[in-house]
């Protein structure tokens, strides 16, 4: 990307500007090392994380800005306002970054961070609307399980489900993995206004796994098996008939013969 716009954060030293815009770089970087960190990191921890792994440019960190902060601090601190202005960001408190659910499920791409950020100033232009959602309305595979260690610590070798949650009595579903299923499932009905709707995500099924990425595979077989059903993330709609065939039929493959389903 060109190194003139206000928004794209360049560099306001003499050296040449990076052909991919730092701030877009970072946004995507930012998603994957808190979703490794399982979703919240302090802020002086997810940069110092980023540094750490290498996706931080050696060039920003060593230009200081007239504000005498580096130009990698200020990319960074552009690309989570980026990230919680499309809605995939939260911070719960001062200091604190947190994935939202859509967050979550959002790889990012340079390319696809530059279509969010252009997007959003589209909405701004039109109507002054800053929430933009488009990563949330295309299906997801989902987070890859990955061990890491920090504040908080993530180990993937412990017990993890591969759960099916069903809306109500709807023939609508979400498939997903998670060690607590009971505090995932809490997390998902929080965005749900079912005071208003009257129905609320619950339970169908779920098959727990020794380790988190048996529980992927799972996952990701289902997906795969209902691809022609899927609508937002890891969401189908299908029937109930349906639902249960791919279920047993994905259990088929990663069961040994002799606990295979009837």
């Amino acid at each position: 990307m060109g190194s003139s716009g206000r928004g794209e954060g360049v560099a306001t030293d003499n050296s040449e500007p990076p052909a991919v815009s730092s701030r877009l770089l970072y946004m995507g970087s930012l998603l994957d090392v808190l979703r490794s960190a399982g979703g919240t990191l302090p802020s002086k921890e997810a940069a110092f994380n980023l540094i750490e792994s290498g996706l931080a440019r050696q060039a920003d960190l060593d230009t200081v800005q007239p504000s005498r902060e580096t130009r990698f601090a200020k990319e960074l601190r552009f690309a989570r306002l980026e990230l919680v202005e499309a809605a995939l960001l939260d911070c719960p408190q001062d200091g604190v970054w947190s994935l939202s659910d859509a967050g979550w499920s959002t790889f990012l791409r340079p390319e696809d961070a530059r279509a969010l950020v252009t997007a959003r100033r589209k909405r701004q232009a039109w109507d002054g609307e800053t929430k933009g959602r488009k990563p949330a309305d295309r299906p997801t595979t989902g987070p890859r399980p990955v061990s890491h260690s920090s504040t908080i610590s993530r180990n993937v070798l412990t017990a993890t489900c591969t759960y099916v949650l069903r809306f109500g009595g709807t023939d609508i579903w979400k498939i997903g993995h998670a060690g607590d299923l009971a505090d995932r499932l809490s997390q998902v009905n929080k965005h749900v206004p079912h005071e208003l709707l009257d129905q609320r995500w619950a339970v169908f099924t779920r098959r727990v796994w020794p380790d988190a990425p048996s529980a992927y595979a799972m996952e990701q077989r289902m997906l795969d098996r209902l691809e022609r059903y899927r609508t937002v993330g890891e969401r189908v709609r299908c029937s109930h008939g349906i639902l249960i065939a791919a279920w047993r039929s994905c259990l088929s493959d990663f069961l040994p013969a002799e606990i295979k389903p009837s």
